[in-house]
């Protein structure tokens, strides 16, 4: 088990393989952690994220982030409140992906999921992809470039 209070202000090449690992705070700069847990529990703000990677039954985040730039997850459940920035090549292969909130910018995003819901409002969103089951959006599409949808039930 590992905790940590507090903020990082630097974390480089860090790798945890803890059974649980919880973080309170911020952490300013994250560069290429790694992260084979099986909760991960992250409350607070990411100012900039790079190359991270999570492998975790379960991940859970609140707050927002900045910048988040080729994220991976590969969870069974992920769920997010509040807001993304930024968000450029972030690639989702989850059972259920639910968004609450709004996506200010959102770049080449592909979403591998049995069910996706999203309620709130996309300003611009570009290349975006959806392999879906059942899509649910609620809201309003500002701006809509070249996307794709494959959805089985209407």
């Amino acid at each position: 088990m590992l905790t940590q209070n507090g903020s990082n202000d630097f974390a480089v090449n860090t790798e945890h393989n803890a059974s649980m690992l919880t973080q309170k705070g911020s952490n300013d700069l994250a560069v290429s952690t790694e992260h084979h847990t099986s909760m991960l529990i992250q409350k607070g703000s990411n100012d900039m994220a790079v190359n991270t990677e999570h492998n975790t039954s379960m991940l859970t985040q609140k707050g927002s982030y900045d910048l988040v730039v080729n994220t991976e997850h590969n969870t069974s459940l992920l769920t997010q409140k509040g807001s993304n920035d930024l968000a450029v090549n972030t690639e989702h292969n989850t059972s259920m992906l639910t968004q609450k909130g709004s996506y200010d910018l959102v770049v080449n995003t592909e979403h591998n999921t049995s069910l996706l819901t999203q309620k709130g409002s996309y300003d611009f969103a570009v290349n975006s992809e959806h392999d879906t089951s059942m899509l649910t959006q609620k809201g309003s599409n500002d701006y809509a470039a070249n996307t794709q949808s494959t959805i089985h039930p209407c």
